[in-house]
């Protein structure tokens, strides 16, 4: 007669704990064979015990098999089926971790843009649209009776740090040979959240990093990604990809809304009342309002940050501040020894404004070109420039900012450009009057 075993399922859900609870029992205890990449998955697609058992680093007599695999909760109907034939007449319990169903999803969905990074900077990746809410919001009442039907609701039991705190179910201790005493250590994490992953990338332009206190330069055509897992900087990355990844990653939902949901909460409290009720815990209201915050960007590894020019501490650059006022020197923008490629917009636009306050007309035509050929078609500046050059007669200028910026119509005050032309047209070139029309798009 083959001898029973004895097993130890947590099925999920994932960011609820079964990282936590793996690595307690795995490393406090010398109580369970488990599978050293932790997530098995095979009871997914399987239903071979033979096969199941195999997969575990070790079959130690007496040793209990620990599963923890949070995929289990999103496929619980294949999961129950094969689960239930699989370890037919074995001893079972089964911990379902869980916790508030919207800080759960959202933090599931942080979690997956920073370890999945090259996925989900495929395409748009918004928590708030249809397909993210059906992968992300599940609700856990019907896995929970899928898991009581396979397993018997009194092997199944409920795990949330919010009202289990740190202990286990009495059933589970003595299936482990733990005491009753035994406690889970709560001041050990794991398996720390996803944050929204880094990523800058300019193709013409350095770019000035910040961390701890310290800036940092990233060379152009460099692409730099920080997320929970990795940091990777990739010197001369194509632009056309590098691009695709900045524009999806503005898609990221940063921090979540509770009351975005609405009447939808009604439905997601009536589930979680269910799923409580079912595993003999006490009720709980769930919050539904105020903002789930945005934890920030990733931190850049020690690697990558050895391979960054040192621009200065900003403590430095603060001081140089009330230095520079102390000797009499009080509006200089950082900009001015600087190569263009390196100069910065927030130096320019102070120095454009104190160029329009102090009436250096020589001054105020280079700053706003050099702030135009450098960041792009700003509309105050471009409308600026352009009519400032037909007022001075320079129509050969404006023709070639507007052909060098081939947005311009996109961004310049139209109405404002077309009266500076109409009042100066009569006394200029009228080819090139046309043309200026043409490039702007006024007519």
């Amino acid at each position: 007669m083959a001898t029973k075993t004895k097993h130890l399922i947590i099925p999920g859900m994932a960011k609820c704990g079964t990282t936590f609870l793996w690595d307690q029992l795995v490393n406090r205890t010398d109580k369970v064979n488990y599978y050293s990449k932790k997530e098995l998955g095979y009871l997914s697609v399987g239903s071979d015990y033979e096969k199941y058992l195999g997969l575990f680093d070790e079959q130690k007599t007496g040793r209990v098999f620990l599963d923890a695999t949070p995929q289990y909760g999103e496929f619980y109907r294949e999961f129950s089926g094969n689960a239930k034939e699989a370890l037919k007449g074995q001893d079972t319990q089964v911990i379902f971790c869980f916790r508030d169903p919207v800080a759960r999803a959202f933090s599931h969905y942080r979690h997956d843009l920073s370890t999945h990074f090259w996925t989900s900077m495929m395409g748009d990746y918004s928590f708030l649209n249809e397909g993210a809410l059906r992968k992300y919001l599940n609700p856990y009442n019907e896995m929970v009776k899928s898991l009581q039907n396979a397993f018997g609701a009194e092997n199944v039991h409920g795990f949330s740090f919010k009202q289990s705190n740190s202990t286990l179910p009495p059933s589970v201790l003595k299936l482990l040979g733990l005491p009753k005493s035994w406690k889970l250590d709560l001041n050990t994490n794991p398996a720390l959240g996803g944050g929204v992953p880094k990523i800058v990338y300019d193709e013409k332009r350095e770019s000035v990093l910040e961390q701890d206190g310290v800036l940092y330069s990233l060379p152009a055509k460099a692409l730099l990604i920080c997320t929970n897992r990795w940091t990777l900087l990739l010197p001369n990355y194509p632009a056309n990809l590098a691009e695709k990844y900045v524009r999806h990653s503005a898609s990221w939902t940063r921090d979540f809304d509770r009351g975005t949901l609405g009447k939808a909460w009604t439905a997601i409290q009536k589930d979680y009342d269910a799923t409580l009720a079912a595993l003999g815990m006490e009720p709980e209201s769930l919050k539904k309002d105020g903002i789930i915050p945005y934890k920030g960007e990733m931190r850049m590894n020690d690697n990558v940050i050895e391979k960054l020019k040192i621009i200065g501490r900003i403590p430095d650059v603060a001081k140089q501040v009330y230095k520079d006022d102390a000797a009499g020197e009080p509006w200089t923008s950082g900009n001015e020894n600087l190569p263009d490629q390196a100069i910065t917009l927030p130096g320019q636009t102070g120095k454009i404004f104190r160029a329009f306050i102090n009436g250096n007309l020589k001054t105020r035509t280079f700053e706003l070109r050099r702030t135009i050929e450098q960041f792009g078609p700003i509309k105050t500046y471009l409308t600026s420039y352009i009519n400032m050059q037909i007022n001075l007669g320079n129509l050969d200028e404006a023709i070639r900012i507007l052909d060098f910026q081939r947005h311009a119509p996109r961004f310049i005050d139209k109405a404002a450009v077309k009266a500076t032309l109409d009042a100066k047209a009569d006394k200029h070139d009228s080819e090139k009057v046309e043309r200026i029309r043409d490039l702007a798009r006024l007519d």
